[in-house]
């Protein structure tokens, strides 16, 4: 591959990046734009429709490759974690200000960090600990306002069920034969 093409594919990815962070932020707002009168159950389901609709061709093109794995439990409780926490993100959402979920989201790699160390043998340095704890002042400043008990736990449980979901990834491309998508 020359500098060319390398420059190409950047190119490509940087527009995938973009397009793809508007798509969240805007599900996001309509998700709590429309939590007043829909409930969160249904917009996850709406949601994860949509998701099928739109991943279907690339996975019948791909031949299901990247659903093809040896570790298939593994694979059904990640998909479990990502639906409960995609669910816990539209509770908080329907019962708090979209910025405040949004910025304790940006906690998951706190907590994925965590539970690498923990689960997966991840090395604990001065650099990791300092970072957690400077992650951790910054997302949870939002939170230390206002809001109320439950929707800081509501959210708090949907970040930890994102975050579990880090490491089973890594434990999935640990098998040569699995493939997965961390969207």
């Amino acid at each position: 591959m020359n500098a060319r093409e390398g420059g190409t594919d950047t190119l490509k990815g940087m527009a995938f990046m973009g397009v793809s962070t508007m798509a969240v932020a805007s599900v996001n707002a309509i998700g709590h734009h429309v939590s007043v009168e829909i409930h969160p159950f249904e917009i996850v389901f709406f949601r994860s429709m949509i998701s099928v609709f739109v991943l279907a061709p690339v996975i019948v093109r791909r031949k299901f490759t990247p659903l093809r794995t040896r570790r298939l439990a593994l694979l059904v409780a990640r998909g479990l974690l990502d639906g409960a926490s995609a669910l816990l993100f539209f509770v908080a959402l329907s019962l708090s200000p979209l910025a405040k979920v949004t910025a304790l989201s940006f906690s998951a790699p706190l907590f994925a960090t965590v539970l690498a160390i923990l689960f997966l043998g991840e090395a604990l340095r001065v650099r990791r600990v300092a970072a957690l704890l400077v992650g951790g002042a910054i997302a949870g400043r939002p939170w230390a306002e206002s809001a109320g008990p439950t929707t800081i736990k509501t959210a708090t449980s949907r970040t930890a069920a994102s975050s579990i979901c880090a490491p089973s990834v890594k434990r999935l491309e640990r098998n040569p034969r699995a493939t997965s998508n961390t969207a």
